[in-house]
């Protein structure tokens, strides 16, 4: 994979329990953004450790002026995929997202935890073609 801005990272190597968790990190768009204007977006998951049979969700949720998502929008939904250790999904962002801060949830359903370690970036379309999976 090319270069990763450390400030489009969502979570790097985050823990998931049996419920999931919210990524670790949130970006912040700036106060002027259109998120999906010009190269299409992407949410850009690895799995290290899987040691569970678990089915996992990932949803994009942003927030227009809250950093502590108080009130989180659910922009994006890709499909309930099963992961696979040391495999890259990717899911795309629909385009002209008004929003300032995005984080990823991620929601795993019928495994055992802690059993899953997800990284999460958001990525131009220039780089999915390292996906495995476009969900």
């Amino acid at each position: 994979m090319g270069l990763i801005d450390n400030q489009l990272m969502y979570s790097d190597s985050q823990v998931l329990t049996t419920t999931g968790a919210v990524s670790t990190n949130y970006v912040d768009h700036g106060a002027v953004r259109n998120l999906g204007a010009g190269d299409r977006m992407y949410v850009f998951l690895t799995f290290g450790a899987v040691v569970s049979n678990a089915t996992l969700t990932a949803t994009l949720q942003g927030t227009v002026s809250d950093n502590t998502f108080a009130a989180p929008l659910a922009l994006t939904t890709g499909k309930t995929i099963t992961p696979v250790a040391q495999t890259f999904y990717a899911f795309p962002i629909a385009a002209h997202v008004p929003c300032r801060y995005t984080r990823v949830n991620l929601v795993m359903a019928g495994g055992t935890g802690p059993s899953i370690t997800a990284s999460c970036t958001l990525v131009r379309d220039t780089e999915v073609h390292l996906a495995d999976m476009i969900y």
